[in-house]
């Protein structure tokens, strides 16, 4: 399972070749060499409050990160995130981290008050604009002028503070749409993910698995999305709804009702 953290010094070596590996897949107006990504993350990770440096993890093995830099906006009268930059590796991509990673984000500062969230995208890397318009992003009816004046910097300023403790606060997106091996081996696409983590957020739920057809992987495009939500306490309930024109039938229990996914599944 994907799990996000912030970074640390002992991630600065791995975090630098990730910066120069953006820099490379979608090359901005200025680059970035391995010597000066390797200095602005140790930067970065002396200011804490100012930008946030966060590492995608499978185990011990970094898969990507996110650079998250707030600013003070006087038109909104509040603290604007930028998604600075967004990251996963060539060998883990396709499996919803970059979207889980948004949903989280996005959930958080909608709790935390933050009036927006902004982001970039080059013209030559138009394509990936709807993947973000999936995630509530809309393009924006301004234009975007750079004065260049010196060499870039990595010294942001802003009032809003990092979210306190060890990981981020949207952490626990990545941990709510948990598919138990033993209920399905299917892959995790972007729409099992997204409608995952919608029912999860809805219900309470820490757990969602995944049943049934689209499970066992002989599924057609009308077939339902057969899901069980487990939460850690609550009535039982149905859920039953259309995402993207196909039916949802969603079950919530409470987790002390079934000691085992086998045993809530009747496998």
């Amino acid at each position: 399972m994907v799990t996000l953290r912030r970074a640390t010094p002992a991630d600065a070596d791995v975090l630098a070749e990730m910066m120069v590996g953006l820099y490379a897949d979608d090359p901005g107006p200025v680059g970035l060499c391995a010597a000066r990504a390797h200095a602005q993350v140790l930067h970065l990770l002396e200011r804490p409050r100012d930008a946030w440096p966060l590492v995608f993890a499978e185990g011990p093995v970094l898969t990507g990160y996110a650079l998250v830099v707030p600013y003070l906006s006087n038109e909104l009268g509040g603290d604007v995130l930028v998604l600075d930059e967004l990251y996963v590796r060539p060998g883990h991509r396709g499996r919803g981290t970059a979207g889980a990673f948004l949903e989280g984000l996005v959930r958080w500062a909608r709790d935390a008050g933050v009036p927006r969230l902004e982001l970039l995208v080059n013209h030559d890397n138009a394509g990936k604009l709807p993947f973000y318009v999936r995630h509530g992003f809309q393009v924006a009816a301004r234009h975007l002028l750079g004065c260049q004046l010196a060499p870039p910097s990595t010294t942001p300023r802003s009032r809003l503070e990092a979210p306190r403790g060890d990981e981020p606060a949207w952490v626990n997106a990545f941990a709510c749409a948990d598919v138990s091996s033993a209920a399905t081996s299917a892959p995790a696409d972007d729409d099992a993910l997204i409608l995952a983590r919608t029912l999860a957020a809805d219900h309470g739920a820490h757990t969602v698995i995944l049943y049934g057809s689209r499970a066992r992987g002989d599924a057609t495009a009308e077939s339902d999305w057969d899901l069980l939500l487990l939460r850690e306490d609550g009535p039982s309930a149905r859920d039953a709804r259309r995402y993207r024109g196909t039916f949802v039938d969603a079950w919530i229990e409470a987790a002390a009702r079934y000691a085992t996914a086998e045993r809530a599944l009747h496998l």
